[in-house]
């Protein structure tokens, strides 16, 4: 298999350090479930099975919608990272230049949105927890003392950015420390599977706005039952237009692997909405079919 990037020709390589920086999202919190090993216990005599086989555990919020939505929230935060980073190694990823505007925009939302879902769930969490306490007396499953208190609960729910520059693997200090061939072919190994990982994600989001894009700007031809025929037109939507734009122009300045095909990918996909807007595609059928037509040439030159 041929390098992405090679080490002998560096003047071809866009430098991951100077293009960008990793971050890891952190979003702790606690599941509120407990493990009863004392009804584990009984549950066993009962059915006459070990106690290491059975395991019951007790889920305390399960009556708390709010605290659904908070737990929620993190898929909302897992979704937005893989939409403006890339994988890196680990729980880091790599955030390019060109997306930091919007990229911390999007966070200051996230964190926005995680201090209002987690008030509501503490409000909502005492108010439940009361209503526990005062009615528990015919319980004998529920324990109180099982209940955490809001101060108990509200360090366990946090979110927080890490920051950090990619690492400066200087490859004069690898062979200093290491013989030259083990060295050199280790480092060439390790940055062109990163530059793989991150050119595969660049044609993945190409290859689902195109696809987004051909849907959206199809026109069928429909046949009631009366022998009828009419035109549908698909609903667009103004956030598959400007994810495409703000992708073309992401791509025009980031292409760690200086890859030929991914720019050829970029400069039809930019070419093919020169001048297309919302309001023009929705008020143009001829504009949709252009649009279309171009961007089903894309799904078929480069088989997404």
């Amino acid at each position: 298999m041929s390098n992405i990037i090679t080490l002998e020709r560096p003047k071809h390589i866009t430098s991951l350090r100077s293009s960008g920086i990793l971050v890891e999202a952190k979003v702790r919190s606690t599941t509120l479930t407990i493990r009863d090993k004392y009804i584990g216990d009984e549950v066993a005599r009962d059915k006459n099975a070990e106690s290491r086989e059975i395991e019951v555990n007790k889920k305390l919020a399960v009556k708390v919608p709010e605290f659904r939505l908070l737990q929620n929230h993190r898929q909302t935060v897992h979704n937005g990272l893989n939409l403006y980073c890339y994988d890196f190694a680990g729980d880091f990823k790599y955030l390019p230049a060109p997306r930091f505007e919007t990229f911390f925009q999007w966070w200051d939302r996230m964190v926005i949105q995680h201090a209002e879902l987690k008030k509501n769930f503490l409000d909502a969490w005492d108010v439940y927890r009361s209503g526990v306490i005062f009615s528990n007396s015919n319980n004998t499953l529920f324990s109180v003392d099982e209940y955490p208190t809001r101060e108990a609960l509200d360090p366990k729910f946090t979110i927080t950015l890490f920051k950090s520059v990619v690492p400066d693997n200087d490859f004069r200090e690898v062979l200093f420390r290491e013989a030259l061939g083990d060295a050199e072919t280790a480092y060439q190994y390790d940055l062109n599977e990163k530059a793989q990982t991150m050119l595969d994600q660049q044609f993945d989001q190409v290859a689902k706005l195109c696809k987004s894009l051909s849907d959206c700007c199809d026109l069928r031809v429909v046949t009631n039952d009366n022998g009828e025929t009419k035109i549908e037109r698909p609903k667009l939507y103004d956030s598959t237009l400007q994810k495409a734009i703000e992708l073309c122009e992401t791509f025009k300045k980031f292409n760690p692997s200086g890859s030929d095909k991914l720019e050829d990918a970029r400069q039809m996909l930019a070419d093919a909405l020169t001048g297309v807007t919302i309001d023009t595609l929705r008020d143009s059928d001829t504009q949709r079919l252009e649009v279309k037509s171009k961007v089903d040439e894309m799904i078929s030159k480069f088989s997404f």
